[in-house]
């Protein structure tokens, strides 16, 4: 019993360690390049888990083996190697998409990159298939320990990440290896040998990551924002703060020049800023502080500050502010009350001490600041249901690299920027409260022209005109947008028109009844954003402009919150042309799910399917009916997948950061999945293992049901505080992961007896499936919606009843 548990423990230490690599190489893919290629780690874990189950089933017999345990043992230890070797490597073979503009070969880096990571998950799922398959008699007691496990490496990641930032990380992943790899050895029975090369062996491990330790962290592309301060003469780094979800750089440049759109009637000079980059890309100022109150003057001279101008006094509302220019903006103004959600802890801990400082010079006691760490829906949510209201609300300014950006984005959220977020916003507006949001003006008009769109409908839906309620002032490369809950008077006209005037900006006002300011500073291509903007007002000419534009600029909901996705299926031809025909625009947004759907389809075809495909007649000669056993699982592994990455990005909403809502919902999921599996035994003696090949047909209704909860739950949800926004995200998932977690293990358990090559078998075509799956969901959830992906996914888990059924129908032909 003992041997037993100890070899349980080592299972589930070696998931623990295969779960904290997949969190943490998502945390290194937004460090290091952005976090719209996070999403890749899930179809590069399930290209290694196919990989090392092709080759355990192309291997010999494990259940002759004579030393099991030390098996598992020398996988584990060649798995802390492997976790060195990838991260050494990826270090090495630096690779951006940015350099296809200029050397398009770069492309055949990235399926090295893909195979070099692909090396932990290919040792941990050999490992993992190999447990199945020397342990057949308690598969769900081990499916379990993985399962359970998993969680586990979910929690012991973010810890490290607090304790000790990338290394610590790095370090994480390889002790538990180790620790699996001591646990699986039986001391008692090995020989003197094994036990020798086991103590060696760890050493060396430690000796490597000690000479290496420079090579073991997450090398900041040369083309990131931060790479691209830091190069400046007399830059340096002065501080590096980590949490779970965010690496915080504090640094000094002389580059830090951060005033979006300010007035080139200023004449002074910016007082000296630190710069601050959040995960090496947002990258923004603060004001170094001490500094005289003269100083502050530019302030004046930004185009969102009339907004605070107005409301003098007022209660205002900060939404996820990065520098302290809008802090600052408020105190200068002597707002009555502030409210600052910030989503990290650590820049939250930032502008707390900004405002510390600024209170003991100025002795300013007349403003109220309130920071809260929430994420921002979910704080609107909450004060909607408080019924607070406020004067003047605030989009986060945009950072400095959005002014020499290409504007063009990757696949991923936003749902501050949807049509659900805009509403709540709007309601929680005073009778005469304001909306303040700035962007930098990057030609062809995209994320400016799709926010104006978002406003437009959203205004119309609850029943205003929107060419009396939305105002914009363009700089030379900014545009703010002013939406306000009445009307806007003749006399704020006049007031923004004088603003304007002073400042060299142009006051844009829509509608043909109101007239534009009469001379335009700026002559570029007003005329034609103001044509684009005026299309929207007419719903005709609405609906051709998102039909006719080069670019998609309908407004985002909630079920596609992806705002920064701008790019059409139709308009490849003439992106790639504005690109000069060159690969990059493979790497933007849907292009590059495509893209790398494609190289996963290829790569995993010729590692995992093709070997299945050509062994398996010999391979698996005594079992009947192959192709409905093979769907079997393969439907199982597609389901599964689809679920597990929308049930992500659906709870990013609900639980905020991706890296934060990717833990919780694998550790709910797993840990309800092996809850599953537990009962497998208890369920077949209770209702009889002919029933139980209707499984799949519960988890399918469960599927569908999910749809309608989500729905119904989340404004509800929303409302609450972090833990219970936990419990009750891990009450929706739990009869969702109990039920999934059933038919891997009953299909197991029901086909082995026919060979034992059906485990690995299994599990490389579930593998392969998920694989590609977990890029298929985003691309369907880019173009359809999330909602359409649990269809899916309902569908293929009925597809899994049918195979089953149709293998087990005595009535059916064999097919061999």
């Amino acid at each position: 019993m003992l041997g037993k548990t100890r070899v349980l423990v080592g299972i589930s230490f070696l998931s623990a360690q295969i779960l904290a690599t997949e969190v943490i190489l998502t945390r290194f893919f937004s460090i290091s390049q952005g976090y719209h290629y996070a999403f890749l780690v899930v179809s590069i874990a399930f290209l290694g888990f196919g990989a090392g189950s092709v080759l355990l089933f192309l291997s010999g017999h494990l259940s002759q083996a004579r030393e099991p345990e030390t098996l598992l043992s020398r996988l584990a230890l060649f798995l802390s190697l492997s976790v060195i070797l990838s991260f050494f490597l990826i270090n090495h073979l630096t690779f951006n998409p940015v350099e296809l503009l200029w050397d398009q070969a770069k492309i055949g880096l990235i399926p090295v990159h893909f195979l070099i990571l692909s090396l932990p998950f290919f040792l941990g799922g050999l490992s993992l298939s190999s447990a199945l398959t020397l342990f057949p008699t308690v598969v769900h007691q081990v499916y379990f320990a993985d399962l359970t496990g998993a969680g586990l490496g979910i929690v012991l990641s973010a810890l490290s990440f607090r304790l000790a930032g990338d290394r610590g990380a790095v370090w994480l992943l390889v002790l538990i290896a180790l620790a699996a790899s001591w646990l699986f050895l039986n001391w008692k029975k090995s020989s003197r040998a094994n036990k020798y090369i086991q103590v060696v062996a760890s050493l060396a491990v430690f000796l490597f990551i000690i000479f290496s330790a420079d090579s073991l962290i997450f090398k900041i592309s040369d083309y990131k924002p931060l790479s691209f301060f830091l190069k400046q003469k007399g830059a340096k780094t002065t501080q590096v703060l980590w949490d779970e979800k965010v690496r915080l750089d504090l640094f000094v440049s002389p580059a830090i020049r951060y005033a979006p759109g300010l007035s080139l009637r200023f004449s002074g000079q910016i007082p000296e800023q630190i710069g601050l980059s959040l995960d090496a890309e947002r990258t923004s100022g603060l004001i170094n502080l001490p500094v005289a109150q003269e100083s502050l003057l530019f302030l004046d001279y930004l185009p969102v500050s009339i907004a605070f101008k107005k409301n003098q006094g007022g209660n205002i509302l900060l939404l996820k502010p990065e520098s302290d220019l809008e802090l600052f903006l408020s105190l200068r103004n002597r707002a009555k009350q502030v409210t600052i959600f910030e989503e990290n802890e650590p820049l939250r801990k930032l502008h707390k001490k900004q405002y510390v400082s600024w209170s003991e010079v100025t002795k300013q006691e007349a403003t109220k600041v309130n920071f809260k760490t929430v994420e921002a829906r979910v704080g609107l949510s909450q004060d909607k249901q408080k019924n607070k209201l406020y004067d003047l609300i605030v989009y986060p300014l945009p950072d400095l690299p959005g002014s020499f950006s290409t504007g063009f984005f990757g696949p991923q959220e936003d749902y501050l920027m949807t049509e659900e977020a805009a509403a709540t916003i709007f309601n929680l507006l005073d009778r005469d409260g304001l909306i303040a949001a700035l962007f930098y003006f990057l030609p062809p008009p995209r994320q400016e022209l799709r926010f104006l769109a978002l406003w437009v409908e959203t205004l119309e839906r609850l029943g205003c005109k929107p060419d009396y309620h939305i105002l914009y002032l363009r700089s030379v490369e900014t545009i703010a947008f002013f939406i306000k809950k009445s009307p806007f008077s003749e006399e704020e006209i006049k007031e923004w028109a004088g603003f304007s005037s002073e400042n060299f900006y142009d006051l844009g006002i829509l509608g043909p009844q109101r007239t534009l300011s009469p001379t335009p500073f700026i002559h570029s291509d007003f005329s034609t954003w103001e044509t684009l903007a005026s299309n929207l007002l007419a719903n005709n000419l609405r609906q051709n402009l998102y039909r006719d534009y080069l670019f998609e600029v309908r407004p985002p909901v909630d079920d596609k919150p992806f705002f920064y996705d701008f790019l059409k299926w139709s308009r490849w031809n003439q992106i790639f042309n504005f690109f000069n025909q060159r690969l990059y625009p493979l790497f933007l947004g849907k292009f590059l799910v495509a893209f790398l759907f494609l190289q996963a389809l290829i790569i995993g075809f010729i590692l995992i399917l093709l070997p299945l495909i050509t062994s398996s007649p010999r391979r698996l000669s005594s079992v009947r009916k192959k192709p409905l056993f093979f769907g079997y699982f393969a439907s199982l592994g597609f389901g599964y997948m689809l679920v597990e990455i929308t049930l992500f990005h659906k709870f990013i909403l609900l639980l905020g950061h991706p890296t934060f809502s990717l833990s919780a919902v694998l550790f709910f999921l797993l840990s309800t999945s092996g809850a599953g599996s537990l009962t497998l035994i208890k369920l077949e003696k209770k209702i009889g293992k002919s029933r139980l090949g209707f499984w799949p047909l519960i988890c399918m209704g469960i599927i569908v049901a999910q749809i309608t909860i989500l729905k119904v739950a989340q404004p509800l949800i929303l409302t609450l505080s972090l833990p219970f926004r936990l419990a009750a995200s891990f009450l929706i998932i739990l009869p969702l992961g109990f039920c999934l977690g059933i038919p891997f293990p009953f299909g197991l358990r029901h086909f082995y007896p026919q060979s034992e090559k059906t485990t690995p078998f299994a599990f490389a075509a579930n593998s392969f499936f998920s694989l590609l799956a977990s890029v298929l969901a985003l691309w369907q959830a880019l173009i359809f919606g999330y909602k359409s992906v649990f269809i899916l996914s309902a569908v293929t888990y009925f597809l899994s009843f049918a195979f089953f059924y149709l293998a087990n129908h005595r009535h059916k032909p064999n097919i061999q």
